[in-house]
């Protein structure tokens, strides 16, 4: 079985070099990018799972992804999983992140909380870990 491939997006490059080590310890291949090219990258490549960072460099750069990223017949099914350090804002947008068909987690976030959301998003049917247990 192949690695699932999961594209991160994210202006942080300390937050790219964590998950890049923690996806890849996981079993997962992982693809780490800052804004400038992650829909191209999501498009191309075809990823199993998107996990973006919504308020990058520019406060409104995350949501425009986002939105290219759904404009594309090619990616507009591509699972999602938006992150951002302002929980208000991401409550406030929850409903619209829902219809958009994105999950969310606020930063910081524990890592076995999203490493369960992705497997949960990646491999529904898969029993969970023994460590999970």
């Amino acid at each position: 079985m192949t690695e699932p491939v999961i594209v991160v997006v994210d202006d942080d490059a300390a937050f790219l070099n964590f998950m890049q080590e923690v996806l890849t310890e996981e079993g997962y291949h992982a693809i780490v990018l800052d804004s400038s090219d992650g829909v191209e990258v999501a498009v191309q490549r075809q990823p199993d799972l998107l996990i973006l960072d919504l308020r990058l460099e520019q406060a409104n750069s995350g949501w425009a992804l986002l939105q290219r990223v759904r404009a594309d017949t090619t990616s507009r099914q591509l699972p999602i999983i938006v992150c951002s350090a302002d929980g208000g804002f991401l409550n406030d947008q929850a409903e619209l992140l829902q219809r958009m068909n994105c999950a969310h987690i606020e930063k910081p976030f524990d890592v076995d909380t999203l490493l369960t959301m992705i497997a949960g998003i990646i491999m529904p049917n898969t029993p969970k870990r023994a460590s999970d247990s």
